[in-house]
């Protein structure tokens, strides 16, 4: 995981958001409840960052449903938009 971790890094430095978001959905649909925090957590920063905050919910709903506890970090993110 630690490759795709670093490959989705890359992407978004490189401003190629479609294709980080590609990855995002093949690994969530492939490993979605072994799929590390880290992962969730870097895409709700992605979309925070970017004021896509559509996404960032869904990216949550995703985290709710599969009962994972977000980092503090990913919750202030979350607290701070209300």
């Amino acid at each position: 995981m630690g490759s795709y971790f670093t490959l989705l890094n890359a992407l978004v430095e490189d401003d190629r958001l479609d294709e980080a978001e590609e990855l995002w959905t093949k690994l969530l649909m492939q490993y979605m409840e072994s799929l590390p925090r880290r992962f969730f957590d870097k895409m709700i920063s992605i979309y925070h960052k970017r004021g896509m905050h559509e996404k960032m919910f869904e990216v949550l709903m995703i985290c709710n449903s599969i009962s994972m506890l977000l980092s503090s970090s990913s919750c202030q993110l979350n607290m701070s938009l209300y």
